[in-house]
């Protein structure tokens, strides 16, 4: 191997600190979901079950990407999009896990403040009215 070869491996992308940092990230927001469920929010959840069994989908999701991300090859978009459609769709799980949020949840009847499990770590919960 010469040394113009082994250079040109060692190079790596500007955006790898970036691709690490989203791994650092999702699994600091899984750490953080799983923390409030078990000690912050504990007994505000209509189904507890179904909120573990999101965190569960979360930690094996963020595993399985984080892997994945770990090489560029991988990083296609057929990979890009089912995170994205997982990542929803654990957004969507708020109704079986009891949580709910905003003006419409509270029209609907729903209690106020509620928001997803997997959101737990974006917004303060607020309870209005």
């Amino acid at each position: 191997m010469t040394a113009t070869a082994a250079f040109a491996g060692a190079r790596r992308s500007s955006s790898e600190p970036l691709w690490r940092a989203l791994a650092v990230f999702r699994f600091a927001s899984v750490g953080y979901a799983a923390l409030r469920l078990a000690f912050i929010d504990e007994g505000e959840y209509s189904r507890p079950d179904w909120a573990w069994a999101v965190i569960a989908v979360m930690a094996a999701w963020t595993a399985g990407t984080t892997i994945a991300y770990a090489r560029p090859e991988r990083r296609s978009r057929l990979l890009l999009c089912a995170d994205l459609a997982v990542t929803v769709g654990l957004m969507m799980s708020t109704p079986p896990s009891g949580r709910w949020s905003g003006t419409a949840g509270r029209a609907a009847g729903r209690p106020a403040g509620r928001r997803p499990i997997c959101a737990s770590w974006s917004c303060p919960l607020r309870q209005t009215g």
